[in-house]
């Protein structure tokens, strides 16, 4: 996307949707959003094949707040 610098941050994580593969995050802290810069985090499902299009943008809140910067992943507690 136009202005976005692309990407800052990656991380490789857990399974978040329960469908067995692990999930990709791509960290924008420079996003534009309604006028404002703010940072974003792209979500992409694993799966067989994985595909280029994110399946969740988190949106950072304007203005200025740098998003994705930084990503690192906590796993959830296990069930005993």
């Amino acid at each position: 996307m136009a202005g976005e610098k692309f990407p800052r941050s990656l991380s490789l994580v857990g399974d978040m949707n329960g469908d067995g593969f692990a999930e990709l995050l791509v960290g924008v802290p420079v996003h534009k959003n309604a006028g404002f810069t703010t940072g974003c985090v792209y979500v992409y499902y694993g799966g067989s094949p994985m595909d280029g299009t994110s399946d969740l943008t988190i949106l950072g809140t304007p203005p200025s707040d740098m998003l994705g910067e930084l990503l690192a992943w906590l796993d959830r507690p296990r069930r005993r």
